[in-house]
């Protein structure tokens, strides 16, 4: 398999993971499901399918006023693998490796986005 072919791969991956709700079983995740009275089968959670993110970047609007999207680091250094967000019911995998690049969108099945707007919230009361 070549590399643009792996990349595509894995960004496919994890689109398909999204937007079909991937299960704690699936994930091999289960004692996340266990640890929080869940059954494996159960469709995981936006914070415990991002539990290993690499990074988190959330976007702030200054017309709004508001969160307005964010970027999540999923992997790094070959391939380079994002997911964005942008307060929308869609989601975007953006994959990254050498001089190749790969561009999958996916409906937010998981609810990554309504999770980054929470920890946006949460972010700003803290302060």
């Amino acid at each position: 398999m070549t590399s643009t072919e792996q990349l595509q791969a894995q960004c496919n991956r994890i689109a398909n993971d999204i937007e079909n709700k991937l299960t704690y079983e699936q994930a091999e995740l289960v004692h996340l499901a266990e640890d929080n009275g869940l059954e494996p089968t159960d469709p995981i959670s936006a914070m415990d399918y991002l539990h290993d993110s690499l990074d988190i970047e959330l976007t702030y609007s200054y017309s709004t006023k508001s969160y307005s999207g964010s970027s999540i680091a999923v992997s790094i250094g070959g391939p380079n693998i994002f997911i964005q967000t942008n307060a929308s019911n869609y989601v975007t995998i953006i994959g990254r490796w050498g001089s190749d690049k790969y561009e999958v969108s996916a409906t937010d099945n998981l609810g990554i986005d309504d999770y980054m707007n929470e920890l946006y919230d949460m972010d700003k009361e803290s302060k």
